[in-house]
């Protein structure tokens, strides 16, 4: 399976720099992919987020990652 998540956001308000200057929040847009395969019991699965590698800061002035890759799996028991 393949699948694909876009998010967009438009904060309204600022944020304080350390300094302690106002900047406004910056809209922005994520693309996430995921492709997962599934043997019996078993999925694997590998996750691509941020694929645009977006500049996105978060409350608190926090940078949240640039592009990264996750990669699992995950196993069904007792069902």
């Amino acid at each position: 399976q393949v699948g694909f998540a876009v998010v967009g956001q438009d904060r309204a308000g600022n944020y304080l720099m350390p300094d302690g200057t106002s900047t406004p929040y910056v809209p922005f847009a994520t693309v996430d992919l995921r492709a997962s395969y599934r043997l019996g019991d078993l999925l694997l699965y590998a996750d691509g987020m941020n694929v645009l590698d977006a500049t996105v800061v978060d409350r608190g002035t926090v940078p949240l990652p640039g592009r990264w890759l996750k990669m699992g799996l995950q196993l069904a028991w007792g069902e």
